[in-house]
């Protein structure tokens, strides 16, 4: 029997992606597939340039590849969605936008063993099928979201499908977090975080993750800062932020800390600081961030103590990694 693959493909940030690679990870399992991680649209690097490969590699346990072989005449291979036959190797973007119904959403449908179903709470359509219009009724979402060029979020996919490449893309699942113990670090990356962490004695530490740019906290600084000094008093802490404005605001507060030096863009408006290389068309930069966002995610589960912004697929990762749950402590909703 020829081997089948789940080919995933690179949305939204960082976090985003490394909780997809995870819910990916049990599709591939429980339907008997290939892994193969796409990031090459561009958002964290030159595109054509699979920024995944350059940073992390997966457990010799996952059956992966970097790509399909070579031997492998890819035009003969069924796809699932149709539309990517022919286009395995274009970025996600290029070809669909994500699309939701409000009303779909507060209906628990991936629970629904009818196929097509599944997919209406939120599906990926072609960007073609969007120009004619974008009514929010529901007769014209259902009529857009159950074409068959349309298809589901990786979540929301159905194990049977028999296609030989099935394309699995998401940003919001949260399932199978566990899995990030399969996806480790290139060495070289490795060894500049232990350094670092090492260096700055980040295990007797306290790590802070404030999202202020794209998608700012619920709670206020002020109240950040006010539960640290309450619960941890002046101790060393470890900042890792988007927003330069904040690492002022610690620093008048507390006597110690540490932040890694890294490139802030100026950022406009609600824009995220992971999307403003490909839209400035300055991939160093952008590469520059994904590096960087990297070593201050692993800092963060070095640290003895993690405050993480529970609204932020970024923090979420960290916190998964942080060798102390009990040390772990979500700051938007401190118990």
């Amino acid at each position: 029997m020829h081997k089948k693959y789940l080919l995933v493909k690179g949305c939204a940030g960082l976090g985003n992606r490394l909780m997809t690679i995870c819910a990916a990870l049990e599709y591939a399992r429980k339907t008997n597939r290939t892994l193969i991680v796409d990031w090459r649209d561009g958002l964290f690097g030159t595109p054509h340039v699979n920024t995944f490969e350059t940073y992390f590699t997966f457990h010799h346990a996952v059956d992966s590849l970097s790509g399909f072989p070579a031997d492998i005449p890819i035009h003969t291979l069924s796809v699932y969605p149709t539309s990517f036959k022919g286009k395995l190797q274009s970025n996600l973007y290029s070809l669909f936008q994500q699309i939701n119904h409000p009303f779909f959403k507060r209906v628990p449908l991936n629970n629904i063993p009818v196929f097509k179903l599944n997919q209406l709470n939120s599906c990926w359509v072609l960007n073609s099928e969007m120009v004619r219009g974008k009514s929010r009724s529901i007769f014209s979402y259902l009529k857009i979201a159950l074409k068959s060029t349309s298809f589901p979020i990786g979540s929301a996919l159905h194990h049977s499908i028999k296609s030989d490449v099935v394309i699995f893309a998401d940003y919001v699942s949260f399932d199978f977090l566990n899995n990030m113990k399969y996806i480790n670090l290139r060495e070289d990356i490795k060894h500049e975080i232990d350094l670092f962490a090492s260096e700055n004695k980040l295990h007797e530490a306290i790590g802070i993750h404030v999202r202020n740019t794209d998608l700012k906290p619920t709670r206020s600084i002020e109240q950040l800062i006010e539960l640290i000094t309450e619960k941890q008093g002046n101790r060393k802490i470890f900042l890792a932020t988007d927003d330069v404005n904040i690492v002022t605001a610690f620093k008048e507060r507390f006597t110690e800390v540490t932040v890694f030096d890294k490139e802030l863009p100026p950022l406009q408006g609600n824009e995220g600081i992971h999307q403003w290389g490909q839209k400035n068309n300055d991939y160093t930069t952008a590469e520059k961030i994904l590096r960087s966002s990297i070593i201050d995610m692993y800092l963060l589960a070095k640290c003895e103590y993690l405050y993480y912004q529970g609204n932020s697929s970024f923090s979420v990762i960290a916190d998964q990694l942080h060798d102390n749950r009990k040390k772990s402590i979500n700051w938007l909703q401190p118990k």
